[in-house]
Parts: C-alpha cells; sequence; structure tokens
C-alpha cells in the first residue's frame, strides 16, 4: 500500500487516540457525543477514500487521460458507501479475478466485513441524522482497524493481480 494511504491510516489513528484520551479523561464532558460522532465520520472518510484510490491507482496506471477522468468520476466521486457487499459489487464490474479471489478470503474476513459495515451503518445514521446510541470510541476503533485489515486484503488482490 503506498505510503500516503498508510499516513491517512497514521492520522486517523491519531485521531481516535486522542479523542479516547480526552472522552477516558473527561468521561461526563457534553463534547464526548459529538467527538464520538465525528471520530465515526473520520474513520469512515478514511477506509472509503483508501479503497477508492486503491481502485483508481490500478485502474488508471498507463491509461490516457480521457480513461482517467472517467474512473475518477465513477469511481473516486461516486458516493457509494465502501460495505462489504459493495465492495464485491464493484470489484466485480470491474474483474471477476478480483472479485473471486477477494471474496475467496471471506472466511478469514467475515469478522472484519462485520467490522466494516459496522462502521458503514453507523456512519450512514449520523451522517442521516438518526438518532442512535452513540458507538463508544473502543467500538469505532475495532471497526475502524477491522476495515483495514480489508484494504490491506483488496491492496494485496489488486496489486498481485493484472486483471
Amino acid at each position: 500500500m503506498k505510503k500516503e494511504y498508510k499516513d491517512l491510516v497514521s492520522d486517523c489513528v491519531i485521531e481516535i487516540i486522542n479523542i479516547e484520551q480526552f472522552v477516558n479523561s473527561q468521561p461526563f464532558d457534553s463534547k464526548n457525543k459529538f467527538l464520538q460522532k465525528y471520530i465515526v465520520l473520520k474513520c469512515s472518510g478514511t477506509i472509503e477514500t483508501i479503497f477508492k484510490h486503491l481502485i483508481f491507482d490500478k485502474l488508471t496506471t498507463n491509461t490516457q487521460k480521457i480513461t482517467s477522468n472517467y474512473i475518477e468520476n465513477t469511481v473516486l466521486r461516486n458516493s457509494t458507501n465502501v460495505n462489504f457487499d459493495n465492495i464485491c459489487s464493484l470489484l466485480e464490474k470491474i474483474s471477476r479475478n478480483w472479485s473471486a479471489l477477494f471474496k475467496k478470503e471471506f472466511p478469514k474476513l467475515e469478522k472484519e466485513s462485520k467490522g466494516l459495515d459496522t462502521l458503514i451503518q453507523n456512519r450512514n445514521k449520523i451522517a442521516h441524522g438518526a438518532n442512535i446510541t452513540v458507538p463508544s470510541i473502543l467500538e469505532t476503533k475495532n471497526s475502524f482497524y477491522s476495515a483495514c485489515k480489508i484494504l490491506i486484503w483488496i491492496d494485496k488482490v489488486l496489486t498481485n493481480q493484472n486483471s
């Protein structure tokens, strides 16, 4: 995985730790609920950004500008949630081989896919104004780490395959 994507993960982890320390040190602070919601949005946004860029980078290597523009508009600017089913669907549309390799690991990634889906579901509820029980920092952190494991596998699938 590119250094810039690892840096995005590292930045997000630092924010999780900082917010977790604040929430733990001031458990009754009125800002905690907002910080907990913020970190859900930050984590899900980081996962979405990296996933879309992994796909974009692979598909635009050595392509013409017009092709890159099309892929940018259909992958990077697409507002599809990056849940497990949507990842499988996009990979299938691009390459059945990628999709098959990714799904082959599903039994090993089942826990991680649930974590990813939980992160995205919480993000959607927050973004759409649903009245939800705010997930704990620990739940969000675990979901984020699960989603990162899925990104690592996607990166392996994309890097080791030509089509």
